[in-house]
């Protein structure tokens, strides 16, 4: 399977490179990455950040698998829907349920509202 991890920080790295060490993953690719995926030869950095751009390019590669790591893109309601699901123009993703990012993306508003 090709798995693709969103992200370019420590945290989307440390998921790829678990990724990789699976016999079930074919190649991890990582968008937009970073200097340290770039140097690790079982991840494949990927130069694209703009959402639209990306699920037409994880859509021709055939990604059996999204995994967003930063909040950003989900709070910004990133096409992603579960694999094999009825929403074929998103992100196969193992699993997303739309408020869910919203609220963690809204954590450091927390204490706006004395939360």
């Amino acid at each position: 399977m090709k798995v693709l991890v969103i992200g370019g920080g420590g945290r989307e790295h440390a998921m790829a490179w678990k990724l990789a060490q699976s016999n079930k993953v074919q190649t991890v690719f990582v968008a937009p990455g970073n200097g340290g995926t770039a140097l690790d030869k079982r991840l494949v950095n990927v130069p694209i950040t703009d959402l639209a751009q990306l699920r037409d390019w994880a859509l021709a590669e055939k990604i059996g698998l999204s995994v967003v790591g930063p909040e950003g893109p989900l709070a910004a309601a990133a096409p992603v829907h579960p694999v094999g699901g009825a929403e074929p123009q998103g992100f196969p993703a193992g699993h997303h349920h739309r408020p869910c990012p919203r609220i963690v993306a809204g954590f450091g508003q927390c204490s706006r509202y004395g939360l």
